[in-house]
Order: structure tokens, then sequence, then C-alpha cells
């Protein structure tokens, strides 16, 4: 026996929804930001550490690293913090749009906030710092 094909027409399969490329570049930018600063502080915690003491105790000079790593983590902060104000920026612009998924906006909109709040304050520290 041959089987006989069916005459019935296929379901059409519902599209799945566009991405939303506005909000995929400002949770991209929002993992610079949040990922820089500490990075930054663990490497010069760990540079400094390894530097060692010129005469003091190794627990001095572990402090004195550790210490040196946060401050020049806070000065990374400064730096990036552009960079989270136009996370910031693309995340609201993404919200508004409303094309697509909105998921990744608003993760950046709610983890770039603060960043882009501290970090203009930091930025004169910075100058100062290092001028």
């Amino acid at each position: 026996m041959t089987a006989i094909p069916s005459t019935t027409p296929a379901t059409p399969v519902a599209a799945p929804a566009p991405r939303n490329r506005v909000g995929v570049v400002a949770f991209v930018l929002m993992l610079i930001v949040l990922a820089f600063p500490p990075v930054v502080t663990i490497v010069t915690a760990i540079v400094g550490g390894a530097s060692g003491s010129m005469g003091g105790s190794a627990a001095d000079a572990a402090g004195w690293a550790v210490l040196g790593g946060f401050i020049v983590g806070a000065m990374a902060l400064a730096v990036v913090s552009p960079i989270a104000i136009a996370a910031v920026v693309l995340a609201i612009v993404s919200l508004v749009r409303r094309r697509g998924r909105n998921g990744l906006g608003v993760w950046a909109l709610v983890l770039s906030i603060l960043p882009a709040l501290i970090g203009p304050f930091l930025i004169p520290v910075t100058i100062q710092t290092l001028f």
C-alpha cells in the first residue's frame, strides 16, 4: 500500500520576537562597566602585593596593596563612567522603542544606573590625584 499525502495545510509557526539590538548593546556596555573596575582592583592588589615591601612586614605590604587596589579601582570606575551613562541612555532608548524583547534593556538599566550616578563624582578626584 502507498501512503496518501495529507491534504490539510500545515499550521504556520509564529515567528519569534525580534531581538532588541539597542538593548543588547546597552547590556554589553553595562558588562564592560561592571567588569572593568573589579578586574583593575584585583590586578593592582596582586601586583602591589607581589612587589613586596621595602623593609616593612609582609602584612603591611599586603594591606597597602589592597588599599592601593581599591583606590585604583575607584579611578577605573571614574574612567568607565561615561560608558555607564551611554549604557543608561541606550537602555532607556531600547525600552521606549518597544521592539522585540526588552529583558536585556531592563537589566542594562537596572545594573548600570548606579555606576552612572557615582562615577561622574569620582572624575574630579581622579584628575586631581593623577595631576
